[in-house]
């Protein structure tokens, strides 16, 4: 299965517009995606395959995280009781008009707070159709890393994106490019992310398009 030249064509146009490559992923991504570097963090937003055999798209923005600081925000109903018995508590920020759209779930209120202080970070989220963000730990095969003389080794953070259905919106794409973005440099501003970037590879250099 393919993905239709139109769909294709908004990610390469999406590509040029904000100066990233755009390139033809291996058969393990199943498609196409913009690799694009925000300072020295790099953001790869691709497609992938959903259980139905469509296509979704999914970004990552790998960083090395300072605290145990993770979040999943999203766009959808209060929890009821079965989920908050179960572990799972929805937290309020106390602003009406996001309390009311979305449904956060993290380990630290403070710094979800101080996160979505931004006027600009809360604007992009209503910008963007059933948004959903979280925090991913992830672990990626990479040699050791010294920052400020303590050594990381194989073990990173990841803001994700993910929706289950292919964008080709290249509004949509350039807001979420721009909420990740924004939000990696809060990230840092609060405490949460080193101001260095994981040196990792996310996509092989041979499969540039």
């Amino acid at each position: 299965m393919e993905i239709h030249d139109k769909h294709r064509n908004s990610w390469i146009d999406f590509a040029q517009y904000i100066g990233a490559e755009f390139l033809h992923l291996s058969s393990f991504h199943y498609g196409y995606g913009v690799l694009y570097k925000h300072y020295n963090w790099q953001i790869l937003m691709e497609t992938y395959r959903t259980k139905d055999s469509l296509y979704g798209t999914q970004i990552h923005m790998p960083f090395i995280p300072k605290t145990e600081f993770v979040f999943h925000i999203y766009e959808g109903k209060r929890l009821g009781t079965f989920s908050k018995l179960k572990g799972e508590k929805d937290h309020l920020i106390g602003d009406k008009q996001f309390d009311s759209k979305y449904i956060l779930l993290l380990n630290d209120v403070k710094m979800v707070n101080a996160l979505l202080d931004k006027k600009e970070i809360k604007e992009l989220f209503y910008k963007i159709p059933q948004a959903n963000l979280k925090i991913k730990k992830q672990i990626f095969n990479t040699d050791q890393v010294e920052i400020n003389g303590q050594v990381f080794v194989d073990f990173f953070h990841s803001l994700s994106f993910k929706k289950e259905y292919l964008i080709i919106d290249t509004t949509e794409l350039f807001h979420i490019f721009k909420l990740l973005t924004y939000l990696m440099d809060q990230l840092v501003s609060i405490g949460a992310a080193e101001a260095i970037a994981p040196d990792i590879t996310l996509v092989d250099e041979d499969l540039n398009d």
